[in-house]
């Protein structure tokens, strides 16, 4: 199962390109969590499960590495986003997946999707903290 077109692929919906440099769990969740609850209700994928990847991405993949993504199954959101963010490194993104397919339980899906949350408002929190801090600095100027 490790050659590449022995596993299904399909076409993740997103509003924005997908990429792993540093976009915020915001742009996540607009450009890619809620186009992709489609495929979801359509069973290609989970909410939580392995991070999408193009074919190009899981052939590159290390042959140990790959082996395991092919056998989990994708979701939209993945434990690396949620504990390491969207910078997360390799190793890290290499250990989440080993956890993901070692961990697979309501009880751990449930523990990422809050945190998925908790980011997401911790986000905007400090989002809306450092823009009225800005509008104080502007006015007082």
């Amino acid at each position: 199962m490790g050659e590449q077109g022995e596993w299904p692929t399909f076409e993740l919906l997103g509003l924005a390109p997908h990429s792993n440099n540093g976009d915020s769990v915001w742009h996540h969740a607009l450009h890619r969590f809620l186009p992709g609850l489609l495929h979801v209700m359509r069973g290609e994928c989970r909410v939580v499960g392995l991070p999408p990847r193009t074919t190009a991405e899981v052939v590159r993949l290390p042959q140990a590495w790959r082996n395991l993504y092919i056998g989990g199954e994708v979701g939209l959101v993945d434990e690396a986003l949620v504990r390491y963010g969207s910078r997360a490194t390799r190793d890290e993104k290499f250990a989440s997946d080993a956890m993901q397919l070692t961990q697979r339980s309501f009880r751990h899906s449930t523990w990422i999707l809050l945190g998925y949350a908790w980011r997401l408002v911790s986000e905007a929190v400090r989002w809306l903290t450092l823009g009225r801090r800005r509008t104080d600095v502007e006015d007082a100027a």
